[in-house]
């Protein structure tokens, strides 16, 4: 229930703000960190953090294409490759 909360008041500060859903899921998701640690929300957490987040990431990086990357320029660019690299090697 608290990762539905978190995905509707996601949703509703994406449409009256603007920006991508995932991103303000992402951030609501690490200000709760703290409740991982809950015996009762702990099994809610480990199916959104596992299937949910995983799928969540991939229809993002769907949506990002190299030629919009290249548009903003090199230090964009350069920045998306060492976010991407530190996510990968960080997720391990």
């Amino acid at each position: 229930m608290l990762c539905c909360g978190i995905a509707i008041a996601a949703s509703l500060i994406a449409c009256l703000q603007g920006g991508p859903r995932l991103l303000y899921g992402l951030l609501f998701g690490v200000s709760f960190h703290f409740l991982h640690e809950d015996a009762k929300i702990r099994p809610g957490i480990v199916v959104c953090i596992g299937l949910v987040l995983r799928l969540g990431v991939a229809l993002l990086g769907a949506r990002i294409t190299v030629a919009q990357i290249a548009a903003l320029g090199w230090s964009t660019a350069l920045m998306v490759i060492g976010c991407v690299l530190s996510t990968i090697f960080g997720a391990t």
